[in-house]
């Protein structure tokens, strides 16, 4: 499985540009929606190429267990990554007040975001935002998931996901740090300017990925995904040596005589292709054509 030279050299592809290439290498059509439901199965890592002006809080994630959590807490310690600090309720809104005991008189308030029950993103720069362009990393974390599940629908041809994320939109660095978008106030919400311009007071945080965003795959990762498939394939096809190869050569023969399908006759792949098109699972003629030789041989 080699993906094309011309291809190869570029960073990124698009997803219809993606979709030839794996149809290319599988043998079998590959669609657009067919890797945003790979890469919503966490099976293969989607990006996406910020084509506007955006802007993010960035952060780094960090593993805290709920014991190690107790045993801060109860220290009083407070680690450079994990910022937090103890207040008083009377500080609080009496609406959130109202939400505790009556002997509580402390709450904690934690400066890093919660995303798994151990994993946060601890914000190394909070007062500011970072401007942000080009292809990025989607952590499925946040309004990133809605907006893949968005434009999954849109393919298909199914309802439209009239959705948000209060929790936020994330994108992911090459590096592993973690981007909250953000889009600066305008128009009729615009508020009073706060020095310096990137002032994180100047903006507030989005549901969904920017209208202007494009959903892309990186080579190097259409390259693993593909080797990693094609490693899958091998062991299938190992698995299916000998006496199980057979088993399901005769009962492919079986089912094309059921169906009045002359297997040595010529357009009999494609009347199967035709078929597995009906079924919402089409494979190629090429593919369908090689089973067809073996089950020619094996009468």
């Amino acid at each position: 499985m080699v993906i094309g030279r011309i291809w190869r050299t570029r960073p990124w592809l698009e997803l219809d540009q993606a979709a030839k290439q794996l149809s290319n290498m599988f043998d079998e059509e590959v669609t657009a929606a067919d890797l945003i439901q790979l890469a919503l199965e966490n099976k293969i890592k989607m990006s996406v190429n910020l084509i506007g002006v955006a802007s993010g809080k960035r952060g780094q994630r960090v593993t805290r267990t709920v014991d190690e959590i107790a045993a801060m807490l109860k220290s009083g310690e407070v680690p450079s990554d994990f910022p937090w600090i103890k207040r008083s309720l009377l500080e609080l809104p009496s609406f959130v007040r109202e939400m505790y005991s009556e002997d509580t008189t402390e709450t904690i308030s934690f400066g890093n975001t919660q995303i798994s029950d151990e994993e946060w993103i601890y914000w190394t720069n909070p007062e500011e935002v970072d401007r942000l362009d080009g292809v990025w990393d989607l952590p499925l974390i946040g309004g990133e998931t809605i907006s893949l599940e968005q434009k999954y629908q849109e393919l298909v041809g199914g309802p439209f996901v009239d959705l948000i994320n209060i929790d936020g939109t994330y994108v992911e660095a090459k590096n592993g740090d973690l981007y909250k978008l953000y889009e600066r106030f305008s128009g009729k919400y615009k508020v009073e300017e706060k020095e310096p311009y990137f002032n994180i007071g100047n903006y507030f945080p989005i549901g969904n990925l920017p209208a202007d965003s494009v959903f892309v795959l990186r080579t190097e990762e259409l390259v693993r995904f593909a080797e990693n498939a094609g490693s899958s394939e091998r062991r299938e096809e190992k698995v299916l040596a000998g006496t199980s190869r057979t088993t399901l050569l005769t009962i492919i023969d079986a089912l094309c005589k059921r169906a009045g399908i002359d297997a040595s006759k010529r357009g009999a792949a494609a009347e199967i292709k035709k078929i597995t098109e009906e079924i919402g699972r089409p494979v190629s003629d090429d593919q369908i054509r090689r089973y067809l030789d073996e089950l020619i041989r094996l009468r």
